[in-house]
């Protein structure tokens, strides 16, 4: 990052205000609002005019909120990794806040910000903004098992789980907290690829290296980026959708992204509006690659899957969408990630850029 641009982030975030998206590279017009800056890539979640994400002190995460313009704490413990956070309507349709904790965390950093389904003993728990309190969400606990990238709509809550005894083969559960009835497994994704070589033998991919990445519950409609191992070099990564009043959820694949090599595309971070859903493709590697790959995207999730798309041009570590904005981690260094929110080298308080804005998606939507 040159001086100039490092001044202009430097100075964009401490006026909170909206700045034309041309200071940071995007479409003249569009604007954007600054609601923090961090140094690590971060899940983010926004929900009825909050924002939740991580920051890092030291060697431990903290979970902050934005709302009425004002960042705060969320008094719960740190933990040694970004928080796999998400908002939404409580059971009593109050905002809340859910993510994991785990008694052996997975390692921290990376594009798909940490592997929590790698900790040991992970279990959800819920802070409600209202009675400002945090409690262990006992409904979904394993105790054979892991729980993690939990996702609340009122009572119906959806979350991963590893079990102990089969590590690297995660599922995907929904469980009604109005009920006394167990948590209902889902489809999910696939574990692998498979294709016929040339002598006809029937080869495949690594069943052990699949998993689900940023869930994210809308009334009865889950969505989820699903990643598994493909033929090239990296992750083929599937954007799907479930609805959870059908009985096997009627899975639906709405993009899928084949693995790559020098230059790695990710799809997810699925969020919902207005009978819309919104995800984003980051591309992180070699930027020779991205032009044309990296979007924001949205369609009707009812209607004929047609997607709008823009691009976002700086990489983009998380996406969601609510209140007719969307927020986005961005990376100011370059436009592939491959610092990871740091610089290079390191820059005071990282690269990366929490924002909201509006884009001006383009036809077809």
């Amino acid at each position: 990052m040159n001086r100039l641009s490092l001044l202009i982030a430097l100075v964009t975030l401490a006026l909170g205000t909206l700045v034309p998206t041309a200071a940071h590279g995007q479409a003249d017009g569009d604007q954007r609002e600054v609601i923090a800056r961090v140094d690590r890539p971060t899940a983010i979640a926004a929900h009825a005019g909050r924002v939740v994400w991580s920051v890092r002190t030291g060697d431990e995460f903290r979970l902050m909120t934005w709302a009425n313009g004002t960042v705060t704490d969320v008094p719960v413990p740190s933990r040694p990794v970004p928080f796999d956070v998400d908002l939404g309507p409580g059971p009593d349709g109050d905002p809340v806040a859910v993510y994991s904790r785990c008694r052996t965390e997975g390692a921290a950093g990376g594009f798909n910000i940490a592997s929590y389904l790698a900790g040991r003993g992970c279990d959800i728990y819920m802070y409600d903004f209202e009675a400002g309190r945090e409690r262990r969400v006992a409904e979904v606990s394993a105790p054979g098992g892991s729980e993690a990238w939990p996702t609340i709509w009122r009572s119906k809550l959806a979350f991963a789980r590893a079990y102990d005894n089969k590590r690297n083969y995660p599922y995907i559960y929904v469980k009604d907290l109005s009920s006394d009835r167990g948590s209902r497994r889902l489809p999910g994704g696939p574990r692998n690829k498979c294709r016929r070589s040339d002598s006809a033998r029937r080869e495949c991919t690594n069943p052990r290296l699949s998993q689900p990445i940023a869930l994210e519950l809308y009334g009865r409609r889950l969505a989820f980026a699903w990643r598994y191992a493909d033929f090239t070099d990296g992750f083929a990564y599937d954007l799907r959708l479930d609805d959870l009043g059908l009985r096997n959820g009627n899975p639906r694949r709405l993009v899928h992204q084949r693995g790559g090599g020098l230059t790695a595309i990710v799809v997810g971070w699925p969020g919902f509006e207005q009978g819309d859903i919104y995800w984003s493709a980051a591309c992180f590697g070699d930027p020779g690659g991205c032009p044309g790959r990296r979007l924001l995207a949205r369609s009707s999730y009812a209607g004929p899957f047609s997607p709008s798309t823009v691009d976002p041009r700086e990489a983009v570590f998380s996406h969601d969408r609510a209140s007719r904005s969307t927020y986005l981690l961005i990376d100011t260094f370059g436009s592939a990630g491959g610092t990871e929110c740091r610089g290079d080298p390191d820059v005071p308080g990282g690269t990366c850029l929490l924002v909201r804005t509006q884009p001006r998606y383009g036809a077809g939507g």
